[in-house]
Parts: structure tokens; sequence; C-alpha cells
């Protein structure tokens, strides 16, 4: 995967657990970019749709799926399909 969010899929990968929780400040860490505003007050910018060069792939194409969004507290968990 290339793109923006290729570093968070890496990320994913690597991670030897069925789920790892990450605040949005991790990710942004991770990924060395902010995330778009969308992140931070639409759950939809969140959803596990598979459009090709979508930023779902970031997670989707290391086989997580984005769950137990909380916008309030900027956090969301990334689960093994």
């Amino acid at each position: 995967m290339a793109g923006k969010y290729a570093p968070l899929s890496r990320y994913l990968v690597k991670q030897k657990v069925d789920g790892v929780t990450l605040a949005f400040s991790d990710i942004e860490k991770i990924i060395d970019a902010k995330l778009p505003r969308s992140a931070f007050i639409r759950n939809e910018w969140w959803d596990n749709g598979k459009v090709e060069g979508r930023h779902s792939y970031g997670w989707l194409g290391a086989g997580f799926i984005s769950t137990n969004l909380n916008l309030k507290i900027q956090e969301v968990t990334f689960t093994k399909k």
C-alpha cells in the first residue's frame, strides 16, 4: 500500500494482538501527518468501506476493521478481521 496511510497499515501488520486502540494523536504520529477535520467530527470517516485509494485501506489492507470509535475522546480500536 502506498500513500498517506501506508505507515498505519505497516504499524497494524506488526501488531501481535487481535485489537489495538489508538488515540487520534497516536495515528497522526504514526502517519507523520494531521488527520483531516472530518476524522474528528464524522463517524463515517472511520467506515470500513473498500473504496480503492480511500484512507480506510490503511487498516483494511492490514487485515483490521475499525471498531469502538469514540469521537468525544478521539480514539478508535482496530480489530483483526
